[in-house]
């Protein structure tokens, strides 16, 4: 009985189909890997235009790296304006013309003029233009030798008078006794202060007008209804106030004359009004 074999060429040709197939899968795969990876290689790039919108670069960063090297470009950073003060102007006193300083200069006669003119005084105080113009005169009595310095000072308009201070017995360098301070008002009286070291005493003086015209009454019911010394006191004793009261328009004007009791007090006052005294001596023309 004759035993037939299958042929070797056959089981050779399965083979080979096999390892075909398996190189076309291969390379059905790797085109696929490659397809995925790119895919998600552009996804990375563009990002997710389905979510919110992505922010914007921040124009505040520096430039750290290289455009050329895969790294973002430099942006140049906005400049912050920054808002510069003026200055500010420092507005000198105008000094007013002759005709004006005619009206301004008050006519004082203590003796023979030694020296006079206009300065400007820094006031005491932290504004730094805290100033005014100032007219001065230094004046000596040919006969006592004494000398008296005057001055006043004017308003911001100069247009008229502000304070006056009047020195008795005055010496450079030395130690004021004794000033006598009037203050103006534009609808008022002035008031006289006195400021007496020796005494350690402040006096204040002010008149008040009053309207004066036919009377109602008797000059002899006048007469008695005026009360020229109606004096005060507190109870300390250190300050007293006396009156002139006219009840029935006798005269013109009331007077209320007060006085304090306070070393310390003139103390001060004639410190900083002897600071004042020192600006006038430096800056003051010499003859």
């Amino acid at each position: 009985m004759k035993i037939s074999r299958a042929s070797e060429h056959r089981a050779g040709g399965k083979k080979y189909v096999l390892y075909s197939s398996s190189i076309v899968v291969a390379i059905l795969v790797g085109l696929l890997v490659s397809y995925f990876v790119s895919q998600m290689e552009t996804s990375s790039a563009t990002g997710d235009q389905s979510g919110v919108a992505q922010k914007g670069p921040d124009t505040n960063m520096p430039n750290t790296g290289n455009t050329a090297n895969g790294a973002s470009a430099a942006v140049t950073p906005t400049p912050v304006s920054t808002a510069i003060p003026s200055p500010t102007l420092v507005q000198e006193p105008v000094m007013p013309d002759h005709d004006s300083l005619t009206k301004l200069v008050p006519d004082v006669r203590f003796g023979e003029v030694i020296a006079e003119g206009f300065v400007e005084l820094e006031l005491p105080g932290k504004s730094p233009n805290n100033v005014a113009l100032t007219w001065y005169t230094f004046q000596v009595d040919t006969t006592t030798r004494d000398i008296t310095l005057f001055f006043a000072l004017f308003n911001e308009s100069l247009d008229s008078l502000t304070r006056t201070v009047h020195l008795d017995d005055y010496t450079q360098g030395g130690q004021l006794q004794k000033a006598e301070l009037t203050l103006f008002y534009p609808d008022g009286p002035e008031r006289v202060l006195n400021f007496d070291r020796e005494e350690g005493t402040i006096s204040l003086t002010q008149q008040y007008r009053q309207p004066h015209g036919p009377s109602l009454f008797s000059p002899e019911l006048r007469v008695a209804l005026v009360k020229p010394n109606m004096v005060l006191h507190d109870a300390t004793g250190s300050i007293s106030t006396r009156l002139q009261l006219d009840l029935t328009g006798l005269t013109d004007s009331e007077e209320m004359v007060f006085q304090l009791s306070s070393p310390e007090g003139v103390q001060d006052v004639l410190f900083e009004i002897q600071a004042l005294v020192n600006q006038i001596e430096s800056k003051r023309t010499r003859l």
